[in-house]
């Protein structure tokens, strides 16, 4: 396929059709892991599109693109409104990786091969704020959060070891500078 350029950028349309993704060669994620108290229990979402294969993620998502949004404002919406319903304080969030992710699932992208990149957020929050969340609260289509997760980041990592849960590559390479960066915070 001779792909075609618009403003510079790969016009992907042949490849899409008129669906309502961006015609770019990119797709955009941002997510927020949560760190959860003392024990700095990580949360890890399963949705109900990664449920056959048993793929667990931080919450989060795309960015949309039609009104400009930031990496920032996608993660924090992601959260709030369509995932879990936690209140996330924008001043209290920290940029904690950046990586070029996997192809985009249920989309036109993971059929044409087009990796992702992904910005991993920070955000701390207590035992006591954590327990006066009501998970699962709030649910936009197409992001039916089935199961919740709150463990220490070892235990996830022994569990993906283990074979009991699956994540993607790049997450299983940002749960490993996560337990680092928590190890030299002690």
């Amino acid at each position: 396929m001779e792909v075609k350029k618009i403003n510079g950028l790969a016009d992907l349309s042949p490849v899409f059709g008129n669906i309502e993704y961006v015609p770019l060669a990119t797709y955009l994620f941002s997510n927020i892991c949560i760190v959860v108290g003392e024990e700095r229990k990580i949360v890890l979402v399963l949705t109900e599109d990664r449920m056959k294969k048993n793929i667990w993620v931080l919450p989060g998502g795309e960015l949309w693109y039609k009104i400009h949004e930031s990496f920032e404002n996608a993660a924090i919406r992601e959260v709030e409104k369509e995932e879990l319903g936690i209140t996330i304080n924008p001043e209290k969030l920290q940029i904690f990786d950046a990586q070029i992710g996997y192809p985009v699932e249920r989309s036109p992208y993971e059929k044409a091969g087009i990796s992702s990149p992904i910005i991993s957020y920070l955000y701390f929050i207590t035992e006591k704020e954590f327990a006066n969340i009501h998970l699962n609260k709030v649910f936009k289509k197409g992001e039916n959060i089935k199961k919740v997760i709150v463990e220490p980041v070892l235990d996830i990592l022994e569990k993906i070891e283990n074979g009991k849960i699956s994540v993607y590559p790049e997450l299983w390479k940002t749960l490993l500078k996560l337990n680092k960066y928590l190890a030299e915070r002690n």
